[in-house]
């Protein structure tokens, strides 16, 4: 009840059991005696203020690490905000207008809150749930020291995240997707061409969080194909018999079956 007669000369008023119709209204309080002969009466006026109704506005509360700064508004103006996370990620310039940088808060969760007090001094706090999750923080390795291999060669191309948190990976090759999303974390492949650009992008799947790797780059050789000029067919007793084969060439090993390599390098 709002009001209560305690029955000693004593009575309650309890402003928070008004009803939403009975804020910023004046109410007469009249006490009333009687002697059994005589009786009077006295009253007084009282004015119930509204609670003030306080709302943060535009706070996204769902963040990762990287996250940009998010901007954001109380109402009304002129209140105050506060946090549970570390005091440097928040700012306010005291007119409403508040930030949240994530990366500065770090992993965790957190609450903002907006307290105002009007001008009759009451007051109210809006409170509201952050939550920050940490981007994972990728690294792409290649097998091959150099990133120089000859055509058709197997190169393995192996992720680490050193924050941790990834549990999925997907790899891509200049720019298209070929393997994953999934939770392997090494790519393998045998089909590269000259030139092309391995990346992989790991994430955190319940979060949402990720990080894009810089770039592997690999120049790919193509593998020669020789050819040898020469007499088909010999005599048996022919000797000094020679075979040639392409100009601009170097590293060949030379065999034959059935017969002896008396000079040639190359």
């Amino acid at each position: 009840a709002m009001f209560v007669d305690n029955g000693n000369n004593t009575a309650t008023l309890s402003p928070a059991n008004c009803a939403a119709g009975d804020y910023n209204v004046t109410f007469t309080v009249t006490y009333s005696y009687t002697n059994g002969t005589c009786s009077a009466q006295d009253q007084t006026a009282t004015f119930i203020y509204g609670q003030p109704t306080v709302t943060i506005n535009g706070l996204s509360g769902t963040y990762c690490t990287d996250d940009a700064v998010d901007l954001f508004t109380g109402t009304p103006a002129n209140g105050t905000f506060s946090t549970t996370a570390p005091a440097a990620s928040l700012t306010d310039d005291g007119a409403g207008n508040g930030s949240f940088t994530p990366g500065t808060a770090g992993a965790g969760a957190y609450t903002i809150s907006y307290y105002y007090s009007d001008a009759s001094g009451c007051d109210n706090t809006d409170i509201q749930n952050v939550s920050v999750n940490q981007t994972p923080d990728v690294i792409l390795a290649s097998s091959d020291a150099d990133n120089t291999i000859c055509d058709g060669v197997s190169v393995t191309f192996t992720a680490t995240d050193n924050e941790g948190v990834a549990d999925t990976y997907e790899f891509f090759v200049d720019g298209v997707s070929v393997q994953g999303p999934g939770a392997g974390n090494t790519y393998v492949t045998t089909s590269l061409n000259n030139g092309e650009t391995v990346k992989v992008n790991a994430s955190v799947a319940a979060s949402s969080c990720n990080d894009l790797s810089t770039g592997i780059t690999t120049t790919v050789i193509a593998a020669p194909t020789p050819t040898i000029s020469g007499k088909a067919t010999v005599c048996e007793d022919e000797a000094g018999v020679v075979y040639t084969t392409e100009a601009a060439m170097n590293n060949y090993s030379r065999t034959i079956a059935g017969g002896t390599i008396t000079a040639g390098a190359g």
